[in-house]
């Protein structure tokens, strides 16, 4: 964990809402596993005072990518920064996804949760490219599907599932989650998405990255507790924000 000041290279709209930061990694992508997240600090100023945490969309030579959707004050903010800027942040933090050899990998994302599953695919094709990946991506519109084209290069398939049944099936992403062969699970996304696809493929090696809201990002504040299944909690900065799925469910 370091503390960095970055340069900003790009800050794309990709939809109405979300959006695409690239920025100079100083040096720390060697560093960087899938599952990452990196806290940063949107401004200056007082309001909002606390840092933003971001998973970590992708890792190039030289620049990291956080994918992020504009729902309040300290996004709103990020929106409006512009290339050449600097940017501060604190990071790589958290735990990653373990990754095994395998002939089959699934992988299910809902809404952003696709920010902490793109580089896990990335690097699950770079290290196991004659694997089968099947992407179960869910979110609730068409327009929550970006950067379709390059998601869809590092996977054998990938289905959609929209809420308001604008692509792909109609429903929630659990609802069409069809696992007949020996998989492992990799998923990211709202706690009840997480919570429904464990219920249905219950015994199955999985590992869920939580979204929790965060503070700290050290384990510091304890806003980010969790309790798992045996009744203790954990922290989803610190010990996270991967866990076993039958070790919180």
């Amino acid at each position: 964990m370091k503390r960095i000041k970055s340069r900003i290279i790009s800050n794309k709209p990709l939809s109405p809402d979300l959006f695409l930061l690239t920025f100079t990694s100083s040096g720390v992508e060697n560093e960087v596993l899938p599952g990452n997240f990196i806290n940063i600090e949107v401004t200056k100023s007082l309001d909002p005072f606390l840092r933003r945490p971001f998973s970590i969309f992708d890792v190039s030579e030289g620049t990291i990518s956080v994918l992020y959707r504009v729902i309040g004050r300290g996004t709103e903010i990020m929106k409006e920064l512009k290339p050449d800027k600097q940017i501060d942040f604190i990071g790589p933090l958290g735990n990653s996804y373990p990754i095994s050899e395998s002939d089959n990998f699934t992988f299910v994302a809902g809404g952003t949760g696709i920010a902490s599953i793109h580089y896990l695919l990335k690097t699950v094709e770079s290290s196991y490219p004659n694997s089968t990946k099947t992407l179960y991506w869910g979110a609730k519109n068409r327009y929550d599907f970006v950067l379709r084209n390059e998601i869809e290069d590092l996977c054998t398939d990938v289905l959609y599932t929209t809420e308001k049944g604008d692509l792909g099936n109609k429903g929630f992403v659990t609802d069409f989650i069809d696992i007949k062969n020996k998989t492992t699970i990799y998923a990211c996304g709202p706690t009840p998405m997480l919570k429904s696809l464990h219920d249905k493929t219950e015994g199955i090696l999985s590992y869920y990255s939580f979204e929790e809201r965060m503070a700290c990002g050290v384990g510091v504040c304890l806003g980010c507790a969790i309790m798992t299944k045996s009744g203790k909690y954990k922290y989803v900065c610190k010990d996270g924000p991967v866990f076993r799925g039958d070790e919180i469910f």
